[in-house]
């Protein structure tokens, strides 16, 4: 066997280290590439989990929204059919609200009541 000689050696030897670095390198890229998406992959689920948990409680505020105007809204309108039938005015309210249209009246008319 040919000896090669030692710069030829030495050459070969670095050649085959930057080759090795290369390797390795391309290795750690396609690893970081793998560890990204798996991070965008977690990040997006955890977005959904989020959204969907946000959604439920926009959801569940509406309800109870909902209930609470539904019931105003039936209060509202028993109300307002207690009070389209006759009111009955007893003779003390009568008087005092004929007293408070001639002190109004006196006022508008700058007379006395």
């Amino acid at each position: 066997m040919v000896e090669r000689p030692a710069g030829e050696v030495a050459a070969a030897q670095g050649i085959a280290a930057v080759l090795a670095a290369e390797r390795d390198a391309r290795d750690a890229v396609a690893a970081a590439r793998v560890a990204a998406a798996e991070i965008v992959a977690a990040g997006r689920a955890r977005a959904r989990t989020i959204l969907e948990r946000g959604e439920q409680r926009l959801t569940r505020a509406r309800e109870r929204v909902e209930g609470r105007v539904a019931g105003r809204i039936a209060a509202l309108e028993e109300k307002a059919e207690r009070l389209q039938g006759p009111v009955e005015v007893d003779d003390a309210t009568l008087q005092r609200l004929a007293g408070a249209v001639q002190r109004l009246a006196a006022e508008l008319t700058g007379g006395e009541a």
